[in-house]
């Protein structure tokens, strides 16, 4: 039988921290809907999210949808209009491949902007 609907969500502010707790909302909420599958691509998509977020200097708001059995959305909402995009970083960069990453991991990824900022959210299969 599939499952209703479930989301989880957190605000933080744009720190080095957030993160990490925004990873522990994710576990949480994974452990709850008994969700394995996939559960380290959602944290490594989740920390990349984050992590570009945090470049920005605002709030941060995290949510966690289970939209199915199977498939996990991830939506990180921050106060910039810059809009993310997958950029080839060389081998001496330290920074530039998480949305590289994303697009790896991820079923599908876009962009939701909104007066004053943007969410940005990406789908994953999960079991």
């Amino acid at each position: 039988m599939e499952r209703e609907r479930e989301s989880v969500s957190a605000m933080f502010g744009a720190v080095p921290e957030a993160a990490g707790m925004a990873r522990d909302v994710l576990r949480e909420a994974l452990e709850k809907w008994e969700v394995r599958k996939g559960a380290d691509d959602a944290a490594l998509v989740l920390t990349e999210l984050v992590t570009n977020a945090i470049r920005h200097g605002t709030t941060i708001s995290v949510r966690v949808v289970r939209e199915r059995d199977d498939a996990l959305r991830l939506e990180v909402a921050d106060g910039s209009r810059d809009l993310p995009r997958p950029r080839t970083a060389s081998t001496e960069d330290e920074d530039g491949r998480g949305m590289l990453i994303v697009t790896a991991l991820a079923l599908d990824w876009g962009v939701r902007p909104f007066l004053g900022g943007k969410t940005v959210f990406a789908l994953l299969k999960v079991g």
